[in-house]
């Protein structure tokens, strides 16, 4: 059997997609660091999702994944030949990565996706109102190795090579009299967006009653929803003309985030920016919340949620209740209060 220190010095990590699973899995890397302080860990991810992890200094070097070019692809699988890791991590655990790791070693730890636990979700209920596990945690309990150490620390994204991490869990919350807030309204599938009319009435009504400046961003996707909001209210607008490093710099100089359930939450609660954040057609059983970040959670409880656990182009019911039910008024009241709550320094 394997131990934390014994027969393990080269460790391969695999997450492909999608942006904020990627996100996710820095909390594993760093602590794969601390229990392996001297092995090399190599993490491979799509090409796309560079940026989310070029800076993370747990990690001696990461390989991209580009899924339409296979000179690229068989490149890569030559150099993890060539790696002969002692230990793969597969966290994304689909054909894709089974054909790159094919014969690489016996060592390998596969995340569970649940699969079952969902559909019980979905198609049942089941289980909605019980506890449920944080897929961060759930990644780092995919190491099945004696004595393997978890910390109790968030998740991690690097602007640069020279950032200090305690200045990032450590951040202050100073009370202001115009809060920077950064709006991504957008999400891939339409069930798990808020309706742009009803958000729009929730910034306006923050506007009433406290000084704000709004930053639109996300891709380039969302560029018609943001272009209907900032026609309604005074903001700056980066949808769709931004990288993801610099969307995350928006991010972090933001003091809250409005958001839908996508990859941007992930990314505030790695730069602990506050985060608001609405669920339509998904519920946070599925593990997906903002982490170790202060945050508020809207949601309708209605009886036909959770109907998707990924989303969905239209409601099977039409109605859309759980994002067309929202009470405007009590929203922007507790984001009010939600503020003046957190931002109790200087």
């Amino acid at each position: 059997m394997l131990s934390n220190e014994q027969s393990i010095s080269r460790i391969l990590v695999i997450r492909l997609s999608s942006m904020g699973d990627v996100v996710l899995t820095s909390k594993l890397i760093r602590n794969l660091r601390k229990n392996f302080k001297n092995s090399i860990i190599k993490f491979i991810t799509n090409k796309e999702y560079e940026d989310l992890i070029k800076y993370n200094p747990n990690l001696n070097e990461y390989l991209l994944y580009e899924k339409y070019n296979t000179d690229k692809i068989n490149e890569l699988i030559n150099n993890l030949r060539e790696f002969k890791p002692d230990l793969i991590i597969d966290l994304q655990n689909s054909n894709r990565s089974k054909e790159l790791i094919k014969n690489l070693s016996k060592n390998t730890f596969k995340f569970d996706k649940r699969t079952f636990y969902k559909l019980l979700l979905v198609y049942s209920k089941i289980n909605k109102n019980t506890t449920y596990e944080l897929i961060p945690d759930l990644y780092c309990k995919t190491i099945k190795l004696p004595n393997f150490e978890i910390d109790n620390l968030g998740l991690e994204i690097w602007l640069s090579n020279k950032e200090n991490y305690e200045t990032i869990i450590n951040r202050k919350y100073y009370r202001k009299n115009k809060y920077k807030i950064a709006i991504a309204p957008g999400a891939t599938y339409k069930t798990k967006r808020i309706p742009e009319d009803i958000l729009t009435m929730i910034l306006k009504n923050l506007s009433k009653n406290i000084g704000i400046e709004y930053f639109l961003i996300g891709g380039k996707e969302e560029i018609d929803i943001s272009n209907k909001i900032e026609q309604e209210i005074d903001s700056i607008n980066y949808t769709g003309k931004l990288s993801i490093l610099e969307t995350t710099e928006i991010i972090d100089q933001s003091d809250l985030l409005i958001t839908n359930d996508t990859g941007i939450m992930h990314i505030a609660s790695a730069r602990r920016t506050l985060i608001i954040v609405f669920y339509g057609c998904t519920i946070p059983n599925f593990g997906f919340v903002p982490y170790h970040t202060p945050h508020i959670i809207f949601e309708n409880d209605l009886w036909c949620r959770p109907c998707s656990h990924i989303g969905r182009n239209f409601c099977p019911l039409i109605h859309f209740n759980c994002m067309k039910k929202f009470n405007v008024i009590e929203i922007s009241d507790k984001i009010i209060a939600f503020l003046n709550n957190l931002y109790k320094f200087g």
